[in-house]
């Protein structure tokens, strides 16, 4: 072994003699590469290969510990998304986990203004009976988004507001109610292309928001990722975890039907891993810890795949994900969702 007794060595003599050796300090405070004195070049060697098996004891040491841990559960393949900014407030009046049926209300309403971004074309009068499914007005850009009534009764009423702007369309429900025609998912041999158009003719489209900006989605694009957020952290808001229950199968049936236009990303909370409206493939699921607002979507696209120029992608709450799923599991429309009545 070549030893070098000089406190610096020129460049060439660093490029041609000293291959064999690897110095832990080969560049000092001003960037200027040197060598060690002798006692030092003898020793990194011996220094390189303890470091080495040092690095390899930690890495079987967190594998073990991974394993124990995630025996009874199934393993996360990515790590939790921790949040330290924000805040939870804690209000009192916060909903029991019980589920009660609620009675029908003696009228139902259609508001325009729910759906940002679009302006409606009026598509019934009064007085009209309309079914489930049936279009109450579309969107006057591209006429092919359409919101359709929830129930199936008469409208009563078309109230307007301020140069005739649209405000709502109420329904008084029959007692006995009726379903539209419409024509089911096949996903085995449904494009997406077709995907999207059963989407827009059953009015189900119409609950997929764009960002950036918020606004109703366009079948006209195409986006990078569709998010879901599962949880949140909102004073007195709804337990998702209870309000699935019972309707994993449609949560997961109405992610299988996003995946086909695009790639969907799910997050959920800590307490959700492993829970049974968990996909355990076809969608990335992700784990984000934290106050609020870790349940915000739009947090979570900023962790996730953040919005760079140019990029669009669609967001849809977990509710109407329900929706979805109970279309390709029936092929029928079921708006009914689950409330929190809240407050002290």
């Amino acid at each position: 072994m070549k030893i070098y007794r000089t406190k610096k060595a020129t460049r060439r003599n660093k490029l041609e003699e000293s291959k064999d050796y690897i110095s832990y300090s080969q560049i000092d405070k001003k960037g200027t590469k040197t060598l060690r004195k002798d006692s030092s070049i003898a020793k990194c060697t011996f220094c390189k290969v303890y470091t080495i098996k040092f690095n390899l004891f930690l890495w079987s040491f967190g594998y073990f510990i991974l394993i124990l841990q995630t025996s009874n559960k199934p393993i996360c393949m990515k790590p939790i998304i921790k949040l330290k900014k924000g805040l939870n407030l804690r209000l009192i009046g916060e909903a029991p986990l019980t589920l009660k049926q609620a009675a029908p209300s003696a009228t139902y309403a259609l508001q325009p203004t729910d759906f940002l971004g679009i302006v409606p074309r009026l598509q019934v009068k009064e007085n009209d009976h309309v079914k489930i499914g049936d279009t109450l007005f579309a969107d006057k850009e591209t006429e092919r988004i359409k919101f359709v009534a929830p129930v199936s009764g008469t409208v009563t009423s078309i109230v307007r507001g301020e140069r005739r702007k649209l405000l709502r369309i109420i329904i008084t429900p029959d007692a006995e109610q009726q379903e539209k025609a419409i024509t089911p998912l096949d996903l085995d041999k449904d494009t997406p292309e077709t995907v999207t158009e059963k989407l827009l003719e059953t009015g189900l489209f119409a609950f997929l928001q764009q960002r950036p900006y918020a606004i109703t989605a366009s079948p006209k694009d195409t986006p990078k990722a569709i998010f879901v957020s599962a949880f949140s952290k909102m004073p007195l808001a709804a337990d998702f975890s209870f309000v699935v229950k019972g309707q994993e199968a449609a949560f997961k049936a109405g992610l299988t039907v996003l995946s086909r236009l695009a790639k969907v990303h799910l997050g959920i909370s800590p307490d959700q891993v492993g829970q049974d409206f968990v996909p355990t493939d076809g969608v990335d699921v992700n784990v984000f810890d934290g106050p609020n607002p870790s349940g915000n979507v739009g947090v979570q696209i900023n962790h996730i795949s953040p919005i760079n120029k140019g990029d669009i992608v669609w967001t849809i709450g977990a509710e109407e994900v329900i929706f979805i799923g109970r279309y390709a599991q029936t092929g029928k429309l079921d708006f009914t969702r689950r409330i929190a009545v809240a407050g002290a």
